[in-house]
């Protein structure tokens, strides 16, 4: 069945899996990515996103299993919780952008 708990849980474990690959070379690229992030540089956003959650490479598996779906739903429902999986997962990414970043601007 379709929740919004459900939902939740999973975009955000996915966008938080899906940034998993950002471990910056050295702290200046850190904070690099950091400025860029709170600057809303183009350049920065570009390369690092944004990510299509329901395109072939990230999306495991069909719009139905992936949101829960039971096929009694109507159009609305499924939008709405396409768009609070997209808004949350997006969330995520960008949080664990952030905080791999951070955290490689405290290393000594």
């Amino acid at each position: 069945m379709l929740t919004y708990d459900k939902v939740t849980k999973f975009a955000s474990n996915m966008g938080r899996s899906a940034a998993t690959w950002m471990s910056p070379n050295s702290k200046e690229e850190a904070e690099r990515v950091l400025r860029g992030l709170k600057d809303c540089d183009p350049e920065v956003l570009s390369a690092l996103g944004p990510i299509n959650w329901f395109s072939g490479e990230y999306q495991m598996q069909s719009m139905t299993e992936l949101l829960g779906l039971d096929g009694d739903e109507n159009a609305d429902d499924i939008d709405d919780m396409a768009r609070h999986f997209e808004e949350v997962a997006d969330n995520a990414y960008w949080s664990e952008i952030k905080r791999a970043c951070l955290f490689h601007t405290t290393e000594d």
